[in-house]
């Protein structure tokens, strides 16, 4: 990521480039994390166009080396519809 926990700010957002998936991502997806399931692997998905928008919805110290930052992640489609909607805490290193 390339960023600190002090880097971030509570509301902050931002939006990653716009990628098409391909087959190749599909599969190679399904080989490296060994899950083959259909809602994973599903063709149809090929040719979409996704981007995603992150916000950051928390902050906590953990420690005087590290932080847990909150955000709210949406993968978005060409045809802007929400299709992935997750929430990640990521533990990050402070400046020293």
């Amino acid at each position: 990521m390339g960023k600190y926990f002090e880097d971030f700010a509570v509301g902050e957002e931002s939006t990653t480039a716009g990628r098409t998936v391909t087959e190749t991502d599909i599969v190679n997806f399904a080989g490296i994390t060994g899950d083959w399931n259909e809602i994973h692997t599903n063709k149809e998905l090929i040719g979409d166009t996704i981007r995603v928008k992150q916000k950051v919805e928390g902050k906590s110290e953990r420690d005087e080396h590290s932080g847990i930052v909150t955000m709210l992640n949406e993968v978005i489609n060409q045809r802007e519809e929400v299709v992935v909607s997750y929430t990640a805490k990521v533990l990050l290193k402070r400046r020293r």
